[in-house]
């Protein structure tokens, strides 16, 4: 059964420059495994040894989170749209320390819903959100993006100073940010 793939930009080197591709496979996991046979090195990308899905890659299958479906064996139909989405620039390898930046575990999280207005849904937020608060990190919980506007679920993990500031951040470039039920999550 073929599945349109979604590609981020950080792999599109792997998929000779594709931003889409077709797979196959019952499960998300087979279609992972298929892909890595069209595009060695991608599974290494998006899976830990173990094989589970890495920490900072969100899977949606048709703008559902797998984590919240079946995860890599959520079940998959011919025509299905499936999206691999950085939740931070950190995708194989965690860079060493720099001087000056912090090297403790973050030390809460918090989540916010982000409502982008027509003029933002093209572009690159989140990119530059982890770009600008690298010690911030970012989980997408859920979305939902289409040409007239935007919204998605946010999970930020950090310093509770690190946070305001990316926050403050989000509302000066204009995106309306809203905090969710249960924000603070132990």
């Amino acid at each position: 059964m073929a599945v349109k793939v979604r590609i981020p930009t950080p792999l599109q080197s792997l998929t000779g420059g594709a931003a889409e591709v077709t797979a196959e496979g019952k499960t998300v996991r087979e279609l992972i495994d298929d892909l890595e046979r069209h595009y060695a090195g991608i599974k290494a990308r998006l899976c830990e040894e173990s094989g589970e899905v890495r920490r900072f890659v969100n899977i949606f299958v048709n703008d559902e989170d797998i984590r919240f479906l079946n995860g890599l064996d959520t079940e998959l139909k011919d025509g299905d749209e499936v999206s691999i989405i950085p939740c931070h620039r950190r995708w194989a390898v965690t860079p060493p320390p720099i001087k000056g930046r912090r090297t403790t575990m973050a030390t809460a999280k918090r989540r916010v819903q982000l409502v982008y207005p027509k003029h933002l849904v093209d572009k690159p937020i989140l990119w530059q959100l982890g770009q600008r608060f690298p010690q911030v990190i970012t989980n997408i919980r859920r979305a939902n993006v289409d040409a007239e506007c935007g919204w998605i679920d946010l999970e930020l993990e950090g310093e509770e100073d690190d946070m305001e500031r990316a926050i403050a951040w989000l509302k000066q470039v204009g995106v309306e940010v809203n905090p969710l039920e249960r924000q603070v999550i132990e």
